[in-house]
């Protein structure tokens, strides 16, 4: 059986902005539906406010690093871009499903 995140576990390269409100688009919904949550560990810098605060804002900082994790499987994601130099940036998994204690 496969999860809710399956369709989302895939890199997806951030080069304009328009990829990055596609990629931030689709992460809110996943948000909304229940299928993500953020990661609020690993949160520093300008994107420390979190995701929701990043969305309404606008421009965007120069560097957004956000994480998140499926609400199901616990699988982790990052969205990572580099906006002010245009070096663009990926949305991608950054680990596989946690192993099973058998």
């Amino acid at each position: 059986m496969s999860c809710r995140c399956e369709d989302i576990n895939v890199t997806v390269p951030v080069r304009s902005l328009a990829e990055l409100q596609n990629v931030m688009s689709v992460v809110r919904v996943r948000i909304n539906d229940g299928t993500l949550v953020e990661d609020l560990t690993h949160r520093d810098g300008p994107s420390s406010a979190g995701f929701d605060a990043l969305v309404a804002s606008a421009p965007y900082p120069d560097h957004i690093s956000h994480n998140f994790k499926c609400s199901d499987c616990g699988r982790r994601f990052a969205l990572s871009v580099e906006t002010y130099h245009g070096a663009g940036g990926s949305w991608k998994p950054v680990s596989a499903l946690p192993q099973s204690d058998l």
